[in-house]
């Protein structure tokens, strides 16, 4: 029979991965702190993108505990006490595989076909579970204010040195509830060679509060060339 692959190097792996976004998310903010006094201005958050990925990872996320509550509580029943003492292990996928053997042996199916069940909802949970702390990390980022300073452009998953901008330009205005606002469309290089071969160019599209956009037209006029109005 195909062993997989021991509960504890998933949950491992897990906790170093929130562990890693936990550090990242401190570290973006600790730089954002330091940085605060030499910004002159910032844009609009872009993340519907992000906020439709994030619904569509919560959806399968919440379907997947929906099926492990309902597989585990069949197997909590079935297990314990009489052959386990304690809930959490029932978490190791070793002690299911075992007892799926067993009730093979005993040629009970049900019972059997209730740990096949379960050991697939659990590994679907924590496969899922990745995805949706991605998803999380992912909104967060996207929920970032793009951020024009004196060094560069700080967007939501990037830096821009001004030496990468090539050319800028305004559209609208156009206007919301909350007032007057443009559309900054910036034109960099920060693309690899590999990236050259498909595509000419990359944009940088921001939204921009007429308050702000004084202040950012003048930093943009001083670092780079100005194109359009």
């Amino acid at each position: 029979m195909t062993r997989i692959p021991t509960a504890y190097l998933y949950y491992l792996f897990l906790v170093i991965f929130v562990v890693f976004i936990t550090i990242a998310i401190v570290v973006r903010e600790n730089k954002k702190a330091l940085r605060a006094d030499k910004i002159v201005g910032r844009g609009l958050p872009s993340y519907e993108f992000e906020a439709f990925t994030f619904v569509f990872v919560l959806l399968i996320f919440l379907y997947a505990v929906s099926s492990f509550i309902s597989s585990y509580t069949e197997v909590y029943s079935l297990l314990i006490p009489e052959y386990f003492d304690h809930w959490y292990e029932l978490f190791c996928f070793e002690n299911i595989q075992t007892m799926e053997e067993y009730f093979r042996e005993q040629d009970k199916s049900s019972e059997r076909f209730k740990m096949s069940g379960y050991l697939r909802n659990l590994t679907f949970l924590l496969n899922v579970s990745f995805a949706f702390i991605g998803g999380i990390y992912s909104l967060y980022l996207g929920l970032q204010k793009p951020e024009f300073g004196e060094n560069g452009i700080y967007g939501k998953n990037k830096t821009l040195d001004w030496e990468e901008i090539e050319d800028y330009h305004w559209k609208g205005p156009s206007v919301d509830t909350k007032g007057e606002k443009y559309n900054l469309v910036l034109t960099h290089t920060s693309v690899s060679k590999i990236q050259r071969l498909y595509t000419l160019e990359d944009k940088f599209i921001c939204t921009i509060y007429s308050e702000d956009k004084e202040k950012i037209d003048e930093l943009l006029q001083r670092k780079v060339s100005k194109s359009g109005v």
